[in-house]
């Protein structure tokens, strides 16, 4: 179970460390680096997993990262390395390529995010975990933190939500803040 207070420190924390404008010019060792504490996609996974996990899965999820084993890797058609940075290859061919497109997606999130501007986020091409995290930590008023689309599904559907077949996370997200008490955070309402 979350701890409420304790999310809503980290995700004040995480806007302090990482505003709108960094995100305009971080470097690819800002966003992943071995000393993780630094590093962007540490702080999205570990320094706010109270304000909501996005723990499991492959690194991929990020797009790029820094790999701490160079020994094992297996090229597959949609990941590429150079020794160092494993990435998904639909964002580009090299590291550079793959950083560039996602710090714009990572950019594109926030800046949606901030503006409310929900449904601009469902057509960024990013993992739905980690782009509503981002979304998430940007405008915690107005984005629910269940960053698994099937979770959040459920939760809206317990609320009367009636899924439609072309279905977005955008119009789940605005669905369930419909239904949120108006004196309660987000956090709170997601943990009820």
């Amino acid at each position: 179970m979350w701890d409420i207070d304790l999310g809503l420190q980290e995700q004040h924390a995480f806007v302090q460390e990482w505003p709108l404008e960094r995100l305009k010019s971080l470097s690819l060792v800002e966003y992943t680096n071995l000393e993780k504490s630094t590093a962007f996609i540490y702080w999205l996974e570990k320094r706010t997993e109270n304000a909501g996990s996005i723990w499991g899965g492959s690194a991929y999820k990020f797009g790029i990262y820094k790999r701490r084993n160079l020994e094992r890797f297996a090229d597959l058609s949609l990941v590429r390395t150079d020794g160092e940075y494993g990435w998904l290859v639909k964002y580009g061919n090299t590291k550079e390529e793959a950083f560039q497109q996602v710090r714009v997606s990572l950019f594109q999130v926030a800046s949606s995010s901030i503006s409310n501007q929900l449904e601009a986020i469902d057509a960024v091409d990013f993992g739905n975990a980690v782009k509503w995290k981002i979304a998430y930590l940007y405008n915690p008023e107005q984005v629910i933190p269940i960053f698994n689309a099937d979770i959040l599904r459920r939760a809206a559907e317990g609320l009367g939500y009636v899924a439609q077949q072309d279905e977005s996370v955008s119009a789940m997200h605005r669905f369930l803040l419909s239904k949120k008490p108006m004196d309660q955070s987000t956090i709170a309402f997601a943990c009820a």
